[in-house]
């Protein structure tokens, strides 16, 4: 079983690498992202 890997703020400069990194590094079996959206629709109307 490889690593599991929970990234925060995906969407920024920091996370955007490390999101990177984590998809070429075949040791990181999933991924979960998660990141907040810059307007005040809920994601229920997305």
């Amino acid at each position: 079983m490889g690593l599991r890997v929970l990234i925060t703020g995906a969407t920024g400069f920091l996370g955007g690498g490390v999101l990177r990194e984590c998809l070429d590094d075949d040791n990181v079996s999933s991924i979960v992202s998660i990141s907040r959206s810059s307007t005040n629709i809920t994601s229920s109307k997305r």
